[in-house]
């Protein structure tokens, strides 16, 4: 999440993306459902071609992943 943070407040959003990706990847620690469906959601809207909605989606994932104690 770390990682994550540093790319999108650096405007790197594709970056931000695909290190959201490496999260949801076997073997990683599965994740809390409603984490993981953010981070679920920000591939679909990246995938989509909605920019600024997996922009938006990584900030309410890492304000999500924060309260989790997760950063």
């Amino acid at each position: 999440f770390p990682l994550i943070a540093v790319r999108l407040s650096a405007g790197e959003i594709d970056e931000a993306v695909a290190a959201s990706r490496q999260l949801l990847v076997p073997p990683q620690q599965r994740l809390p459902d409603e984490l993981e469906s953010i981070l679920v959601s920000v591939g679909i809207a990246w995938d989509g071609g909605d920019r600024q909605g997996a922009a938006d989606k990584l900030a309410a994932a890492l304000d999500r992943a924060w309260d989790l104690r997760y950063t």
